[in-house]
């Protein structure tokens, strides 16, 4: 993940003079590949990614949210692999698609992006019209793979309407009942993350198209889904023994399955609560960085693993664009600098708290590199920390 920097303040952050970090950002987890991609890539290109948080600028112009750089969608870095493992691994597709893919990958591989998207277009094709039980388990996966490399090739192109046709086709495939009476396909949750990963991804191409209502129609999906897995599995974590249910405490966190990950549930709805800021409702905009909040920084006393460093400095980001939101007065309410300042000092006291954990001898060139994030982070919540004391009478 690239470093935060610090941009100048936008339209609403000039009343109350705090910043943003600004990144570049890459493509979505669940839709970045590989120049060489096996089958085994694009069968687990489930994932969100790793995305900075906060707001971001692209170069392009477009905002898309922190932590997504490649739903969202959603983590693999573009990597180079030997033909030679290419094409050991190109056995285990059907022999229906493997000289299409074959031809496919070694093309992009050359440059030949037009011939490339050619045999990515009929390889897809033939995907879908193939029984699933030609394709193994998790089918889903593997054709909506083929319809993300082909979008990536055509991205390549900067044929961004194309790439997102494509993309909207591929969700729709996934999340498609079939008439009655078939019964609803059961998705497994590596292909419900799939779609969710192909609805930011829709998403951020949405906003940089200007169409906020699909924008909109698709960081809603993904929050739904994503909370809809969780209470799925809460409802299904056992009643522990020493308790009856009728004196068991509230459960203080939530329960998330293992193919969702703590980075990529607070990234789903960071996208929406950064979406209804930018869009003028703040008060949607506040439970949302609290629910991140929340899953990025569970209880002390929680039973799941302690957060990373990097996801505690993101939970601390998360503080600073809450304090973003109190500190800026709207036409029906004034700033509460108060709140902003409590919130901004909470973030910059976990930022602390997690520098002061990094190793010295941390890789500072690994793509999630906790020092960069974190320093960043500090550097962020420390400016706007003054700029409040500033506007304090």
């Amino acid at each position: 993940m690239s470093s935060l920097a610090i941009r100048a303040p936008t339209k609403g952050l000039k009343a109350a003079g705090l910043v943003y970090p600004t990144s570049r950002t890459r493509t979505t987890s669940c839709l970045n590949r590989s120049v060489l991609p096996t089958h085994s890539q694009l069968l687990s290109r489930t994932t969100l990614g790793s995305r900075p948080y906060s707001t971001f600028q692209e170069e392009s112009g477009s905002r898309v949210s922190t932590i997504f750089t490649g739903l969202i969608l959603i983590g693999i870095g573009v990597t180079s692999y030997g033909l030679y493992e290419f094409y050991s691994t190109f056995t285990t597709w059907p022999k229906e698609l493997r000289g299409d893919l074959r031809s496919a990958v070694k093309a992009e591989y050359q440059g030949e992006l037009k011939i490339s998207e050619a045999y990515f277009r009929r390889a897809w094709e033939k995907a879908q019209g193939l029984p699933p039980e030609k394709l193994g388990g998790e089918h889903h996966l593997k054709v909506s793979g083929i319809g993300i490399a082909l979008a990536a090739v055509l991205e390549k192109q900067k044929n961004l309407h194309g790439a997102y046709e494509i993309y909207a086709r591929a969700f729709a495939d996934i999340i498609r009942a079939p008439p009655p009476p078939a019964p609803a396909p059961i998705l497994s949750g590596p292909e419900r993350m799939r779609a969710v990963g192909l609805s930011m991804k829709l998403a951020e191409l949405a906003s940089r198209f200007g169409q906020q209502e699909d924008e909109e129609r698709y960081l809603v999906f993904g929050v739904e889904e994503v909370l809809r897995m969780v209470k799925e599995e809460s409802e299904s974590a056992p009643t522990p023994s020493s308790q009856t249910p009728e004196l068991q405490e509230p459960k203080q966190e939530l329960s998330l399955p293992t193919w969702v990950s703590r980075t990529d549930a607070g990234a789903v709805l960071e996208r929406l609560a950064e979406f209804y800021s930018k869009t003028g409702r703040q008060d949607y905009a506040v439970p949302l960085y609290l629910q991140a909040i929340s899953i990025l920084l569970p209880p002390s006393k929680s039973t799941s693993r302690a957060p990373s460093i990097t996801d505690r400095c993101r939970g601390a980001m998360l503080m600073n664009n809450l304090a973003e939101i109190f500190a800026t007065p709207t036409s029906s309410k004034k700033a509460n600098l108060e709140q902003a300042t409590a919130w901004a000092k909470k973030g910059l006291a976990v930022a602390q708290k997690a520098r002061s954990e990094i190793k010295p001898n941390a890789d500072k060139k690994a793509p999630d590199d906790p020092t960069s994030i974190c320093e960043s982070v500090l550097a962020v919540l420390v400016y706007n920390l003054g700029m409040l004391s500033e506007q304090k009478p």
